[in-house]
């Protein structure tokens, strides 16, 4: 990350914690409630593992300038592996989801396997943004061996 991207992600981080509608969910829920309204939005409980088109979203809910589907948000994969390198990559998520269709696997099957190989529960795709990247290369791992023995 760039220190401009540094200095851009910290100014949005301050302007998400001093808007009204968070300081709100802070004094009438506590923290927990904010981690969880993030999380049903982002599928994360701290707006440090969101990239920093996700913090413009989130500034965006929270001055009601857009409103929120009700529907977990597609994660940007690519912006959360600039903020913090330990995230799941770009490339590994790819290479999972390759594994996954040439096993032929789909829906709860593979999710169970998901959660076994990493202990990370997941409830679709996009939710393989919740892996950090020593979880992603341990079932990476298991999907090889997989594979390998299928062959």
């Amino acid at each position: 990350m760039t220190d401009a991207q540094k200095h851009l992600r910290n100014q949005l981080l301050t302007k998400i914690h001093t808007q009204k509608e968070h300081k709100n969910i802070v004094k009438f829920g506590g923290k927990e409630a904010w981690s969880e309204w993030v999380y049903v939005r982002f599928g994360v409980v701290s707006c440090k593992r969101l990239s920093i088109d996700e913090l413009k979203q989130v500034l965006r809910f929270l001055q009601d300038k857009e409103q929120w589907s009700g529907e977990m948000i597609k994660p940007d994969l690519y912006g959360r592996y600039v903020v913090n390198t330990e995230n799941i990559s770009p490339k590994q998520n790819t290479q999972i989801l390759s594994y996954k269709k040439s096993l032929g696997w789909s829906g709860s099957g593979f999710y169970e396997f998901v959660a076994h190989q990493t202990g990370v529960k997941i409830a679709g795709d996009d939710f393989l943004a919740l892996l950090d990247k020593k979880q992603a290369t341990k079932l990476i791992t298991g999907l090889k061996k997989i594979i390998t023995k299928k062959d």
